[in-house]
């Protein structure tokens, strides 16, 4: 993290098992001697059949247990989350700001928070969702600024741009169901 926030870096993230009091001083230390912001970002969970789905549909397929019979590796993680749940110490408000995320975006509880980057990030957070479903990316189509060599603006689109625009949508009206 030095070099990087030296470099002018403006975002840290440590992602780990900070799930105590004393390893979030650690960090809130590190940050205070960059000169960083610090937003703890807690995902709590503790209904059990998202806890169970989750594990079934991510965890099983990991590289950890591949060749495991399922329900052993889904009670070997089962024990994991018992560990941590033996040391964890919810994040309180006298550590600072934070976000915490529970039951997968059934309520989120936000304080001290400023900033615009920490502000969108409380935006992506409740809006994520734990349902499996496919996701598209795509650019625009061709430009008339594309065809000189321009970027940026807001240029109406070429005549292949246009063509790529209703391809896309026929591809999406024919591929993905109305919601």
């Amino acid at each position: 993290m030095i070099s990087w926030s030296r470099a002018g870096g403006e975002v840290a993230i440590y992602d780990a098992t900070n799930s105590t009091r004393k390893r979030r001083q650690l960090l809130k230390e590190r940050c205070e001697q960059e000169q960083l912001p610090l937003l703890f970002v807690e995902i709590f969970c503790d209904d059990m059949d998202l806890i169970e789905s989750n594990i079934r549909a991510t965890k099983l397929s990991s590289p950890d247990y591949q060749n495991a019979d399922p329900d052993e590796a889904v009670a070997d993680f089962r024990a994991r989350i018992a560990h941590y749940e033996q040391a964890y110490e919810q994040v309180s408000e006298d550590e600072g700001s934070y976000i915490r995320v529970i039951n997968a975006g059934r309520k989120a509880e936000i304080h001290a928070v400023d900033g615009y980057l920490a502000s969108r990030l409380i935006f992506y957070l409740t809006n994520l969702h734990i349902t499996p479903r496919p996701i598209f990316l795509t650019r625009h189509g061709e430009s008339q600024y594309n065809t000189r060599g321009l970027i940026g603006g807001d240029p109406d689109l070429s005549p292949p741009g246009q063509h790529y625009a209703h391809s896309l949508a026929d591809f999406l009206d024919e591929h993905v169901p109305e919601a």
